[in-house]
């Protein structure tokens, strides 16, 4: 699933960032053992090697001195002989090479490097096609030798680069579908690195978008007309957001006009702004709603007020003032009952705008596809047997995409299809296999429903073949096979 495995990408520092390129094969950091080794060839034989490159001696006893350098010299002369007989061009080990071995490869004009880590090895094996030698027996067995159409080794000067110079074997022209590696040129060494993590993620995300578009054809999935809409809509919001400066707006506002972007590389895929800034957004317009109110009914019992004082003629404002002063204070008593009641309906709301201030400063950057690149889900197992008696759950799994706990669509049902799996519960009020199970999935507002059942196959002579369809629980019409 983690196509990093098979595109990886080095940082160069120097040069342009047009001069960037895509090899057909694999780069990584390593130097040749000596400088008289040759730094190019067309068409190399590559030889990969992890078996011990020293005499390990007998281990339960001791030997004398001189017994134990004739085994190591011979141990040395049968590993050069038995190189050589395979005449490889380059040879690349996991492990120092002893001189002696060394001496003996360059003889043959073999170029070597040593200390190679074992996921460049595993990587050049894929690439090149040539078979690991773990053991000295395996080369009875003649091993294959891996082949590419060019070995180049250079060495690039920086002052970014640790000790100011670095050296890059580069293994180009190999089988294009089984890897490749993207060299970025450019700035310095730590600027290439946050130009590394974007094109990292822009991998992941087409590999996806090309599993997700195999998978949409194969359902007869047709493109819905129409722009890319967002999930949050507030059409007060954006009057607020034309309206009124950016320094006068809310925080919600501010927050929920950078959720304006597309977070999702799915065109089924829509990603709201979370829930918090929703609900801090309503209730600060749910707030100016019941000021609009309240300053409404205050000016209209003000007016009320003095309405009542004056009698609404000329001739009340010459009769004695106890009138007015008991009106006076019954407007008073209202205005602190109006009063009380404005700020118990404001403290309903105001916990949710504490809320929202509370999660804006522990997320005081804008928003970033970096964050929505895993999924929450509450995990269940129910037996279908036992009345949905609940076996494993429900509990919360974070799964981060593009990992080793991500999965395909193809991966996933060839773990549900494993008939051999038992009940994850482990007890004994549930001893039926794991085909009998449901796996239920809860992500916000929806629930996916996993179940294996025996199904007649709708398509003669197709029943080893995946087939999928869509049909409709009502009608039960479904989509072509």
């Amino acid at each position: 699933m983690d196509l990093r495995h098979y595109v990886r990408i080095k940082r160069v520092p120097g040069a342009r960032p047009s001069d960037s390129q895509y090899i057909a094969g694999i780069v990584f950091t390593k130097n040749l053992a000596h400088r008289l080794m040759p730094r190019f060839l067309r068409s190399p034989r590559i030889m990969l090697l992890t078996l011990p490159l020293e005499y390990a001696g007998p281990g339960s006893r001791y030997v004398a001195f001189d017994e134990g350098l004739r085994l190591q010299r011979g141990y040395t002369e049968k590993l050069i002989q038995r190189i050589t007989r395979a005449a490889p061009d380059l040879v690349l080990a996991d492990k120092p090479v002893p001189r002696q071995v060394l001496e003996g490869l360059m003889r043959s004009r073999i170029a070597v490097a040593h200390s190679v880590k074992r996921s460049v090895i595993r990587a050049v094996a894929r690439c090149t096609g040539a078979e690991i030698v773990t053991s000295m027996d395996r080369f009875s067995d003649y091993p294959r030798a891996g082949t590419c159409d060019s070995l180049a080794v250079q060495t690039y000067e920086h002052p970014s680069l640790p000790e100011f110079r670095k050296s890059f074997i580069f293994l180009d022209g190999c089988i294009e579908h089984l890897g490749g590696t993207i060299v970025l040129r450019g700035d310095s060494f730590e600027k290439l690195g946050e130009i590394k993590q974007v094109v990292d993620l822009v991998v992941c995300l087409s590999y996806s978008m090309f599993l997700e578009t195999s998978l949409l054809l194969d359902e007869y999935a047709l493109a819905a007309p129409g722009k890319y809409e967002l999930e949050w809509s507030d059409s007060m919001a954006y009057d607020d957001a034309r309206m009124r400066p950016a320094e006068d707006m809310s925080l919600a506002l501010q927050a929920l006009s950078e959720y304006n972007v597309v977070l999702s590389s799915s065109p089924c895929v829509r990603i709201p702004p979370p829930h918090v800034l929703v609900c801090m957004r309503e209730k600060e317009l749910a707030i100016r709603a019941i000021s609009d109110k309240f300053d409404k009914m205050s000016s209209t019992r003000k007016d009320a007020a003095f309405s009542d004082s004056t009698g609404g003629n000329s001739s009340a404002v010459a009769s004695t003032g106890v009138s007015f002063l008991v009106s006076r204070q019954q407007s008073a008593a209202s205005s602190n009952r109006m009063r009380q009641q404005y700020e118990s309906e404001l403290a309903l709301h105001e916990t949710y705008l504490h809320e929202g201030r509370m999660f804006l400063q522990a997320n005081p950057h804008a928003v970033s596809l970096w964050d929505y690149q895993s999924i929450v889900v509450a995990y269940m197992v129910t037996c279908r047997k036992h009345d949905y008696c609940l076996c494993a759950g429900p509990q919360c799994h974070l799964i981060p995409f593009y990992t080793g706990s991500d999965a395909t669509l193809g991966q996933y049902l060839e773990i549900c299809f494993d008939l051999t799996s038992i009940c994850p519960s482990g007890s004994r009020r549930c001893t039926h296999p794991m085909y009998e199970h449901r796996h239920s999935y809860i992500h916000n507002h929806g629930r996916v429903n996993v179940t294996m059942d025996e199904y007649p196959c709708p398509i003669a002579r197709l029943s080893e073949v995946l087939l999928m369809w869509s049909e409709c629980t009502r009608c039960h019409k479904h989509t072509p096979v």
